[in-house]
């Protein structure tokens, strides 16, 4: 069982990134349902095991405020908090299933110096689909 979702209603497939319900294809790394990205973020900050946390002193970064990766039953699942117009925090985005490599490419990558350039590459296509309510998720 991988957040509440069992094998039956949401299976992953590593190899391809992609899940499937009940033999149909949806978007990777997609609930079942669309479900709400804070009851999400609640379960794994409940469930999860921190793997790191990187903060706004070094990420320097103009809009990301800070990430935290959490170990999810074999998973990196990354909340990343966001900043609006200034240097407010404008919302908090949960991003599910990265493979381990792309966490630790995005930690160092020689190749690109700025963190909001390794987001862009290696994090920001696994954000979860879920439904966004409220303001800040």
């Amino acid at each position: 069982m991988v957040l509440g979702f069992n094998k039956y209603t949401l299976a992953q497939r590593a190899d391809r990134g992609t899940v499937t319900r009940y033999g149909e294809k949806t978007s990777k790394n997609a609930p079942s349902k669309k479900e709400d990205c804070g009851q999400i973020m609640h379960r794994v900050e409940g469930s999860g095991r921190i793997k790191s946390r990187l903060s706004s002193s070094i990420l320097q970064s103009a809009w990301i405020d800070k990430v935290i990766a959490y170990d999810v039953k074999g998973q990196v699942y990354v909340l990343a908090y966001l900043k609006g117009s200034g240097e407010e925090i404008d919302k908090k985005q949960i991003f599910c299933g990265i493979p381990y490599y792309k966490w630790d490419r995005f930690n160092f990558d020689p190749h690109l110096s700025s963190y909001d350039k390794r987001f862009e590459k290696y994090i920001k296509d696994y954000r979860c689909d879920c439904e966004q309510k409220g303001p800040g998720t």
